[in-house]
């Protein structure tokens, strides 16, 4: 999880124009998906105008997804995830992917094997 202090110079420019057009992240913890979207069209269409001209943060969604649809939102009076929470989604993502990965082994043995590549012409 990145906070606003691990934030390059370009990413925190980012974090500062979504709290310029939304005061109200300067201290949230958490931030929807779909919300920052909005946020992010909304500063995309006042670049003409003079506004900050900022790329869309892919990086946001990559690393500090918490679950589907929401992020921690790095802001700079964030609290942020404890190291409990951490270790928690931490686990909580591994074991996704321990329940969904499957056994695909076949056990076979070497006359069996021998069997096989001779029946499909293989000479070993």
């Amino acid at each position: 999880m990145l906070t606003y202090a691990d934030l390059s110079k370009g990413q925190k420019k980012l974090i500062d124009a979504f709290i310029q057009y939304r005061p109200e992240l300067a201290t949230a913890d958490t931030l929807n998906s779909k919300d920052m979207y909005y946020i992010w069209q909304e500063i995309f269409a006042d670049r003409a105008n003079g506004g900050p001209k900022v790329g869309y943060p892919h990086w946001l969604s990559n690393n500090n997804q918490i679950r589907r649809g929401v992020l921690a939102f790095p802001g700079p009076q964030s609290k942020g995830l404890t190291e409990e929470q951490r270790t928690e989604l931490e686990k909580s993502k591994l074991q996704k992917i321990l329940d969904n990965s499957t056994e695909d082994q076949v056990e076979f043995s070497d006359d069996e094997f021998m069997a096989e590549l001779k029946a499909n012409g293989i000479e070993v």
